[in-house]
């Protein structure tokens, strides 16, 4: 089946996106150990992916999502704009307080400020968050709504950042560019997240030219294995040669003259 194919989000479909992302993040282990785990959790989860949504996300337009009804969505963050500013964050207390709830805000918190800290050094867009409504997950939804952004990470040499907490993710991810670059729990003993980044087109020709290298030294040093090899046998071919043997020598077959 094919992708649909994908588009920029309009302000109106910003209800259906989080409703989307909370369906597909329900049984996500990492949001889930940050998120309050009384009745009202799934509650909390939409509260949270709203307020990351409206406020960290949406203002710099690099929100994607499939043609007509919302299966899915990509929530990109632009160079230099994934690192809240103080204002921000305090404007976004209460809504995380709410989401979090008091039990583990600190630790939320935390985890927040973590991930901040293994963010690139240079220049790169964020995937915040990708998430398929489940019933299509498989089905090459995410990849498509990937797709506008890496391409623009292609065309500007600039890397793309994840991070994820499934080694099932890992393996899809990397089927889209990007490598593993770190791991680390998450803080009060939270689940492992992996981080990623993308290669960019100069990266990932130099690790294909290296990797190619790596193949034409392997052939080298086996040729020149096999040719020393050669050359030991035919040394011990003429060592035996050349060696006294013990045996009788060969018969002169010239006749006796008369």
């Amino acid at each position: 089946m094919l992708a649909p194919p994908v588009r920029k989000a309009t302000e109106a479909d910003l209800p259906a996106i989080v409703d989307v992302i909370t369906r597909a993040f329900d049984d996500n282990v990492a949001t889930n150990w940050m998120m309050r785990a009384d009745h009202r959790r799934v509650e909390a989860l939409h509260l949270y992916f709203d307020t990351l949504l409206r406020r960290l996300v949406w203002p710099h337009g690099e929100v994607w999502t499939t043609e007509g009804t919302v299966q899915g969505a990509s929530l990109w963050v632009p160079p230099g704009k994934w690192e809240l500013g103080f204002f921000t964050e305090l404007a976004m207390v209460p809504r995380m307080l709410r989401a979090f709830g008091w039990s583990r805000a600190l630790r939320s918190l935390s985890c927040v400020n973590a991930a901040q800290r293994h963010h690139p050094k240079v220049p790169h867009f964020y995937l915040s968050v990708l998430g398929v409504e489940p019933s299509l997950q498989g089905r090459g939804l995410g990849k498509a709504l990937m797709q506008p952004v890496l391409e623009r990470c292609d065309a500007e040499a600039m890397p793309a950042f994840l991070e994820t907490e499934s080694e099932q993710n890992v393996r899809l991810y990397k089927g889209r560019g990007f490598e593993l670059t770190e791991t680390e729990p998450m803080p009060g003993g939270g689940p492992l997240i992996m981080s990623e980044q993308t290669l960019t087109r100069l990266e990932a020709m130099l690790l294909s030219l290296r990797d190619q290298l790596d193949r034409l030294t392997d052939r080298v040093e086996s040729r020149l294995a096999d040719q020393q090899l050669t050359l030991t046998r035919l040394r011990l071919d003429v060592a035996r040669l050349e060696a006294p043997s013990g045996k009788r020598q060969p018969r002169d077959e010239r006749q006796p003259t008369e």
